[in-house]
C-alpha cells in the first residue's frame, strides 16, 4: 500500500487534533480549579472569546459544510474551550453573583472590561505610577546584593518603555538587604495608595515574579520578601478582606527608651498588651519577614516582640 502526501496530512491533522485537547486541558485546568475566584473572573477578557467563538463557529460551519472531520471537531473544541472560559468570565460560579441572570452577569463583565481597559490606558500611562512599580522592580533586583544581567535587562527595557531616568551603569546601589526590602515595601505602598485594578495588581505580581527568576536563581532575601508582598497585594484585591496576622510591637522597658521608640516611629501607634504597652511598627502577612523586623529592633536594642493574630482596626 503506497502512502500519499495526502494520506500523511491527514494523520498528522488528527495528531494535531489530539494536541489542541491536550492544550485545551492544560489551559483550563487552572482556570476551572479557580473559577469561583473574582479576581480570577475580572483578568478574563470576555469580549475576546465572545469574538473566539463566533470565528469557531464560522469555521466549524464550512468544515462542517464541505465534510472536514478533523477541521469541525478542532474547531467545535475551540467553540467549547470559549463558551466555558465566557461563563468562567462572566462569574457565572462566583457566589456573590448567583442572584444575578447569565445575560446580566455577561452585561457586567463587558462593562467591567470597558472600564478596566480606559482606566489602563489612563493610568499607565501615568509617570508616578510606573515611577513605582519600577521602585518596587529595582528594589527586588538588588535586594540580593547583585544586580544580574538578566535583571538589568528588564529594568532597562521597563524604563525605556515608560521613559523613567534610568542609568544602567550605577544602578547598584550596595545598600543592606533590610534596606532594600524597606524601600520596596515603601513603593508597594505607595502603588495600592493609588488604587490599582485588580488587572494591574495582578500584572505587577507577573512583573515581580520574572524578576525574581530573571537570573533563574531565588535568594532567601528574595523569597522572604517577595512572600510578604504577594500576600499584600492579593489582599488587596481579595474580596474575602484578608487582614494582616502578624504585628511586630517595641515595649518599653523605660521612660527614655519610650521617648526614643516615639522618636523612632513616624505615627506610633499606642497598644495594651499582656502586662502594660507597647508601640506597633508594623502589621504583616508574612511570618519570616516579621521575625526579620523584630530581630532588627532587638539588633537596636530594644524589647521588640511579634504576635500572630489578625491585626486590630
Amino acid at each position: 500500500m503506497q502512502v500519499t502526501l495526502i494520506d500523511i496530512a491527514l494523520f498528522l491533522s488528527f495528531v494535531g487534533l489530539g494536541l489542541s485537547i491536550i492544550s485545551y486541558y492544560f489551559k483550563l485546568n487552572k482556570l476551572w480549579k479557580r473559577r469561583h475566584s473574582k479576581e480570577v473572573t475580572e483578568s478574563i477578557s470576555v469580549s475576546a472569546f465572545l469574538v473566539d467563538m463566533i470565528i469557531y463557529a464560522s469555521y466549524g460551519l464550512n468544515f462542517f459544510l464541505i465534510a472536514v472531520v478533523h477541521g469541525y471537531l478542532n474547531a467545535l473544541l475551540g467553540f467549547t474551550f470559549s463558551v466555558i472560559i465566557v461563563l468562567i468570565g462572566s462569574g457565572f460560579w462566583v457566589s456573590s453573583n448567583r442572584h444575578n441572570s447569565f445575560f446580566s452577569r455577561i452585561k457586567q463583565a463587558l462593562m467591567l472590561e470597558k472600564e478596566e481597559a480606559g482606566y489602563l490606558l489612563h493610568n499607565l500611562s501615568s509617570k508616578d505610577q510606573a515611577q513605582n512599580v519600577f521602585e518596587v522592580l529595582l528594589h527586588f533586583a538588588q535586594v540580593d546584593g547583585h544586580l544580574a544581567a538578566e535583571e538589568e535587562q528588564l529594568l532597562s527595557d521597563f524604563a525605556l518603555r515608560w521613559e523613567i531616568p534610568y542609568a544602567a551603569d550605577n544602578a547598584m546601589t550596595y545598600q543592606s538587604s533590610t534596606v532594600q526590602m524597606s524601600h520596596a515595601m515603601h513603593a508597594i505602598q505607595k502603588f495600592l495608595a493609588s488604587a490599582p485594578s485588580a488587572v494591574q495588581v495582578a500584572e505587577l505580581i507577573d512583573l515581580i515574579k520574572y524578576m525574581i527568576e530573571a537570573d533563574s536563581v531565588e535568594t532567601p532575601e528574595e523569597q522572604m520578601l517577595g512572600d510578604e508582598v504577594r500576600a499584600r497585594l492579593m489582599a488587596y484585591t481579595s474580596e474575602k478582606n484578608i487582614t494582616e496576622r502578624y504585628r511586630v510591637i517595641l515595649a518599653p522597658q523605660t521612660a527614655d527608651q519610650e521617648n526614643s521608640i516615639i522618636a523612632l516611629l513616624k505615627s506610633p501607634k499606642r497598644l495594651t498588651i499582656a502586662g502594660g504597652h507597647g508601640y506597633l511598627v508594623d502589621e504583616l502577612y508574612s511570618r519570616t519577614y516579621a521575625v526579620m523586623i523584630r530581630d532588627q529592633y532587638r539588633e537596636l536594642g530594644f524589647f521588640a516582640v511579634d504576635f500572630e493574630g489578625h491585626a486590630s482596626r
